[in-house]
């Protein structure tokens, strides 16, 4: 089966720029219907992939903090 895939992450500096904030929710919903057609390479097999997952997360690498824990889109 021919699969068509999307990589993406992104660090995104704090506090968002507003045109960023405002976009989010529609980014998140658009995700999330492509999850839904989004099938697992593999599936139930031992070399399964990952395929069908989308997370957020608030990184504090930078002030030596823990990051907060991942989100599902």
């Amino acid at each position: 089966m021919k699969y068509l895939r999307f990589n993406v992450d992104l660090a995104i500096p704090l506090p968002l720029d507003k045109n960023v904030a405002e976009a989010l929710p529609g980014i998140q919903l658009a995700i999330r219907k492509l999850k839904s057609y989004a099938k697992r390479i593999n599936e139930g097999k031992p070399n399964e992939e990952a395929t069908v997952k989308a997370t957020y997360h608030r990184c504090r690498n930078e002030e030596q903090l823990p990051c907060e824990p991942e989100q599902e889109i």
